[in-house]
């Protein structure tokens, strides 16, 4: 409660230490600036030229627009955005901060800031100031950090979105105590999500941090900081660090690879493959927030398609079992709580029946990957896209010690068992070292398997074949995880389009039915499944909320199905379906957990022969024979007709 009356004290300091008695109002459009009642002074930098000319204390509103400089903000003002959707300011030199506040008491707002290049740089960057409010911004894809504290105290950052931004990750703070992050977005970028260094006292309310490439929060000391109400999904790890001292309420950690509250034994499932009516064993470990073994903790264990769950909990370790009595994908769903209503929650695949085998071959590409995978982007290309489309000319990557590549795009029946990876690459190395593969991929030069590759002054091709791995893809975004890796001195490789370099992934799915692709991936799909005597239907159950194309392919390819959504027929602006062959492709709406049954049709349409009727006979020819034989027939019958009325 103490941590809490300090938040609202820090407020009312921020107002009383920041209010101003009177402000000119300044506005600036592309070509320039003006403030009330004065002229109009055209400018090619116009933002720069407002802020040299505004007395401390003025606001200065810039209208829509594409705004190309770097702004030192050196005094008190306001700078207002018409909006981050309509404003965009890209930096003049990529080698500086887009916004860099030096003063005390600074708001900004409504602006998208990008186009920064160089170490150490920010979209926005605040540098020894307090009371400063930076607020509804965008701060996207920058090379270093979206936004940026250094040695910055008593500041707010609210409703801000850094997303895709690289090697700083989306908000970081350095040596930067008792700021308030309320609702603030940070996904997708390559590093962390939200960091903090050296930073003690802060408060982190309401933020969403999800889909980063190594932590979505990272504290690398002790910190004494409050997280209340964050969302924490779809990352490879959650938090790097929670100290007892923190203050941790009603966060939802959800859906990482690796999760500080919730450990699942892999070695008690006996693998992710099994057979009908086969029981599936699991072992769970509970701990809190900040990584301690938790007795106390409440949890819930839910199967998809519904199945009876038997668990035991003793002390924090919870186990039990249930049967797969469906042929399909099934989700085995954990979730924990702790005493101070934090959640973590995973899921895991499971493929029951019938399976199906599939190769898919990605490309080497030199383009950069953009679903949040652990990347160093400069002038060292040591992280790069494994693509689709063979490259048309020929591109390259190299780095001091190793590189890697990872899947930038989703393949057919993305919920699968990956059960191989095969590499071909053109590589040089100064130095004998290895090719190697990892499941969750981390920025440095770690494989889970290697394969050792000879030192190689000149490009050669070499294959290297890594089987019987049964990774399972619990996730879409489990496929953007994988990671391939050179290793060596001056490690490189290249691709052209008549000798490329690719990988070969191997991979099992289920057919009763087959999931064959999604187009929201923020949807999700928690089990498809068909009973085990009849594989002509099928019961998929989805959760989500938004539009998504959904592709099914039943194991029958001659008949007709019908479908309904919820109970209803699937033939309404919810639900709507073609079909060919048995594949089915929806179009959904969804707003929570929907089912979709699909059954095999009653009565569908046969095509009938017509019915045959009797032919009309065709008349013969009328030839000169025919016509004389006429002639002959009627001079007869007119000599008889003659004859007999003489004889009268």
């Amino acid at each position: 409660m103490g941590k809490q009356n300090g938040t609202i004290l820090a407020l009312v300091l921020w107002l009383v230490f920041c209010g101003t008695a009177s402000a000119t109002q300044l506005y600036v459009t592309e070509n320039g600036w003006w403030h009330d009642g004065g002229a109009f002074n055209e400018s090619r930098l116009p933002i720069r030229s407002a802020m040299n000319a505004a007395d401390i204390g003025d606001s200065i509103f810039v209208y829509n627009g594409s705004y190309i400089e770097n702004v030192n903000v050196n005094k008190k003002l306001t700078l207002e955005g018409e909006g981050a959707d309509v404003v965009t300011v890209t930096a003049k030199s990529s080698r500086d901060h887009v916004f860099e506040v030096t003063a005390d008491c600074v708001n900004i707002s409504g602006f998208a800031v990008t186009g920064v290049n160089a170490h150490d740089i920010a979209g926005i960057r605040l540098n020894d100031v307090a009371r400063c409010k930076i607020s509804d911004n965008t701060a996207n894809s920058n090379r270093q950090y979206g936004i940026h504290l250094v040695s910055s105290s008593n500041n707010m950052l609210m409703n801000n979105t850094a997303n895709s931004n690289n090697n700083g990750g989306g908000i970081s703070l350095h040596y930067s105590s008792n700021n308030i992050l309320t609702n603030n977005t940070a996904s997708l970028n390559n590093y962390c999500g939200i960091s903090l260094y050296s930073s003690n006292n802060n408060t982190l309310t309401n933020n969403t941090a999800d889909s980063n490439g190594w932590y979505s929060i990272y504290v690398d000391l002790p910190s004494d900081n409050q997280w209340i109400g964050n969302i924490i999904s779809d990352n490879i790890n959650d938090i790097y660090i929670v100290e007892a001292g923190d203050i941790c309420t009603s966060n939802q950690i959800l859906h990482n690879i690796n999760s500080k509250m919730l450990d699942v034994n892999e070695t008690v499932f006996n693998g992710r493959t099994k057979n009908i009516d086969e029981m599936v064993n699991f072992e769970i470990l509970m701990f809190d927030m900040t990584g301690s073994s938790c007795p106390a903790c409440d949890y819930e264990i839910v199967v998809s398609p519904n199945e009876t769950v038997n668990s035991t909990k003793t002390d924090n370790k919870v186990t039990g079992n249930f049967t797969a009595t469906r042929s399909g994908t099934y989700f085995l769903n954990v979730k924990i709580i702790d005493s101070d209503g934090n959640i973590a929650q995973r899921r895991h695949i499971f493929l029951v029946g019938d399976t199906s085998s599939k190769t898919i071959r990605y490309y080497l590409r030199d383009i950069d990957p953009t679903h949040g995978q652990p990347t160093l982007i400069g002038q060292n290309k040591d992280c790069d896209s494994l693509l689709f489309a063979p490259p048309t000319q020929e591109e390259w990557g190299m780095c001091g010690s190793w590189i890697q590549c990872s899947p930038d795009e989703l393949p057919g029946y993305p919920l699968a068992n990956l059960n191989s990876i095969s590499v071909y690459v053109w590589y040089t190395t100064d130095t004998d070292e290895y090719i190697g593969i990892q499941r969750y991929a981390t920025y440095d030069s770690a494989a889970d398997y290697k394969s050792p590759v000879p030192a190689a002054t000149y490009y050669t091709c070499i294959n290297r074949d890594f089987t019987d791995l049964n990774w399972s893809m619990d996730y879409y975004w489990s496929w953007y995880w994988l990671s391939v890796k050179l290793s060596g001195k001056y490690p490189h490789w290249k691709t052209n389009r008549s000798h490329p370099s690719g990988v070969n992934f191997t991979y099992a799915y289920t057919t009763t039915p087959a999931v064959k692709s999604i187009s929201n991936t923020d949807i999700s799909v928690l089990s498809a499944t068909s009973p085990a005597d009849n594989r002509n239907n099928a019961t998929i159950v989805l959760e989500g909320d938004g539009t998504t194309s959904l592709t099914v392919q039943m194991p029958n390819t001659t008949i007709v199905y019908t479908a309904k959504y919820d109970g209803n027929d699937c033939n309404n602006n919810n639900c709507s379906f073609t079909q060919a062959n048995g594949e089915l492709n929806f179009t959904l709406t969804l707003g929570s957990v929907h089912t979709l049954d699909i059954e095999a049709a009653e009565f569908y349409p046969v095509e009938i022969e017509p019915a045959q009727y009797a032919p009309t006979p065709e008349l013969p020819a009328f030839t000169f024979v025919y016509a004389v034989i006429a002639l002959v027939i009627a001079v007869g019958s007119l000599s008889i007709r003659r004859r007999r009325g003489r004889e009268r």
